[in-house]
């Protein structure tokens, strides 16, 4: 259930920075983070009978995503600050959504979930469609794009990933 608070929670912030400055009416804002707390609302019922991992796998799949995390940010912080010192700001959104559609590359191997390669995919073709935009959908394409993405991704995964409940036989 954390991947999806946190993919939720991310695809709220897409939706927020994809709309702003957009011709679009500021209340139409709220749909996106609304949409993210129903799903975190929604996995929370639907995953809360689940067994825990065992110790050692939530361990691991915790170190992996730290490490994805963590290069992704020190990616998006150098490639930001690059662009915006070379006068293209605008073009910062774009090369995140590259970079988060690309950090999704080491969680599909390592953890296993086969989802996220095409999460990664699409992501990152999101982002290169916002390079090749002309600035006034740059942003509004990239950003609903993606948290579009990772709804579906959110969506899928609860599809699929059905609670394990512990049944108890009567005795």
């Amino acid at each position: 259930m954390p991947a999806i608070v946190f993919m939720a929670g991310f695809a709220a912030f897409w939706w927020v920075a994809g709309l702003w400055g957009s011709p679009l009416p500021t209340w139409f804002m709220v749909g996106g983070p609304i949409i993210s707390v129903l799903l975190i609302f929604v996995a929370r019922r639907r995953l809360s009978g689940a067994p825990p991992r065992p110790p050692e796998e939530a361990k691991r799949a915790g170190r992996i995503v730290g490490w994805a995390a963590g290069g992704e940010g020190i990616l998006i912080a150098v490639v930001a600050n690059l662009l915006t010192h070379n006068g293209q700001r605008e073009l910062v959104l774009p090369a995140v959504a590259i970079i988060v559609g690309l950090h999704f590359l080491p969680l599909a191997v390592l953890l296993k979930v086969r989802i996220y390669y095409v999460t990664a995919l699409l992501i990152t073709l999101a982002g290169v469609a916002g390079l090749i935009l002309d600035a006034p959908l740059r942003n509004l394409v990239t950003g609903l794009l993606t948290a579009g993405l990772l709804w579906l991704t959110c969506v899928y995964r609860l599809s699929t990933e059905a609670p394990k409940r512990v049944v108890e036989q009567a005795a």
